[in-house]
């Protein structure tokens, strides 16, 4: 299957060495979503695309993701509803699940993906949030 790299409106991707000056860049080499076949993938911390600065807080940061994958599905032909499976990483589990469940079912108020919840010591940025999502596109 071919790998489909599109720009996500907003989420510019730069390394070290062509980074715009005083631009946040990412750590490492990666792409925001990457369709293969039917399949779309897609990850994002709570950052805002134009300054790729955190979320005040833990629901900001969820709200960021989300939003961030809307955009990224639509580029790739997809919406939410598509999404058929979540990883959801958290810095401080116990306390951070109920505010994601919270945000998640506004996003999936039916039919939700499929749903890991993994405790992590450590999230690029200091982030409370990562999530990644796996979506099939429509036909």
């Amino acid at each position: 299957m071919r790998k489909v790299v599109k720009e996500i409106p907003g989420y510019e991707l730069h390394d070290e060495v062509n980074s715009p000056a005083g631009h946040h860049t990412k750590q490492g080499w990666r792409s925001d979503a990457i369709r293969s076949g039917p399949f779309i993938f897609v990850a994002a911390l709570g950052t805002r695309p134009d300054t790729h600065v955190l979320g005040e807080t833990v629901e900001e940061e969820v709200r960021l993701i989300f939003e961030h994958f809307k955009t990224a599905l639509d580029v790739h032909g997809a919406t939410m509803d598509d999404i058929v499976h979540l990883t959801m990483y958290f810095t401080h589990r116990e306390r951070d699940w109920p505010i994601l469940e919270k945000v998640r079912r506004e996003y999936f108020p039916k039919d939700p993906p499929v749903s890991v919840g993994v405790g992590v010591t450590d999230l690029a940025q200091g982030g409370a949030v990562e999530i990644d999502a796996m979506a099939v596109a429509p036909s």
